[in-house]
């Protein structure tokens, strides 16, 4: 089933950007001048990656694709958990539609112990000498 997604394309210039920064910033583009329209680094940006085979993933927006796709997850859920399934293959589900137990958090600090700890990160924040001219 084909669900086509709709993208301003600075958003996926920007996904593609930050993608192509992590995972390959040591490719380099030649351009004539700093002042160039967007057609010619567009094309030139594209001749320098067109060899990769890199994909980027970009959210989905489509309101009746995530409707399906959560019904295929739920559906997979079911099948994995269900009676047939073995104990080392049963899996939980990340997502809960109610809010975690006061016991899941951690308890705050009592209100004696959190001068301690200003004093104890502040003592060890002076220690330290750093000069921020030295290269």
């Amino acid at each position: 089933m084909e669900m086509p997604e709709n993208f301003p394309p600075g958003f996926v210039v920007g996904e593609v950007a930050e993608s192509l920064n992590q995972h390959h910033s040591d490719l380099r583009i030649g351009l004539s001048t700093n002042h160039v329209t967007y057609h010619k680094a567009l094309k030139a940006s594209l001749n320098c990656v067109h060899g990769i085979p890199s994909r980027v993933l970009l959210p989905t927006t489509n309101p009746v694709r995530r409707v399906h796709l959560r019904k295929m997850g739920l559906e997979n859920v079911a099948s994995l958990n269900g009676p047939t399934a073995s104990p080392s293959r049963r899996i939980c589900v990340i997502r809960t539609p109610r809010n975690l137990d006061p016991e899941d958090s951690p308890r705050p600090l009592s209100p004696n112990r959190r001068p301690l700890l200003e004093k104890k990160f502040l003592d060890e924040d002076t220690s330290l000498q750093r000069d921020h001219y030295n290269l």
